[in-house]
């Protein structure tokens, strides 16, 4: 069995036009809801053994912030290929992690990380998997379980999805 997480950076700031989309940084809210899910993420103890993150600074910083709130991977490996990458590129990126690797997370941007979901996960009837395809918000969290020990296999419709968390519906908003 293996698990993957699957987490959308938290929310950007717009408030440069002049910067580089890959450039943006967190806005306040993203800092906020990327330090409760660091927050949420370890109270619960999870503590996949790798993550692929996107170098973009929004991915970076939300990683960061998950960090500073005790979320503790064994390994972090930032990816140029993650930075708006496509369900495919996602797929092949996982095929290509270890099978001595248990749990991944991935952390990206959309629309890749969605229709990365909608391929990966079989219960299409779901009612998280349907919130998922009508609005995967900044900084949602997926945990997907795949019934197989070879990421190198990972295939359509393989994946059980076992929890999705959103800022909104789980943490506060206040600051």
């Amino acid at each position: 069995m293996l698990d993957l997480y699957i987490l959308r950076h938290a929310k950007s700031s717009w408030k440069d036009l002049d910067l580089d989309d890959f450039d943006r940084p967190l806005n306040k809210r993203g800092k906020l809801n990327s330090a409760q899910m660091g927050r949420y993420l370890s109270e619960r103890n999870v503590r996949p053994q790798m993550v692929l993150c996107s170098k973009a600074k929004r991915c970076k910083q939300t990683l960061k912030r998950l960090l500073a709130e005790g979320f503790s991977p064994s390994q972090q490996v930032f990816l140029n290929r993650l930075y708006l990458a496509s369900s495919s590129e996602i797929l092949e990126e996982i095929r290509n992690t270890s099978d001595t690797v248990k749990s991944l997370m991935v952390v990206g941007h959309n629309p890749g990380l969605e229709s990365f979901i909608e391929k990966l996960v079989e219960d299409k009837g779901n009612a998280d998997y349907l919130s998922i395809l009508e609005k995967f918000p900044t900084c949602a969290l997926v945990h997907i379980q795949i019934d197989t020990d070879c990421w190198s296999t990972l295939a359509p419709n393989s994946g059980r999805l076992y929890c999705y968390i959103t800022p909104k519906q789980h943490f506060s908003q206040d600051t």
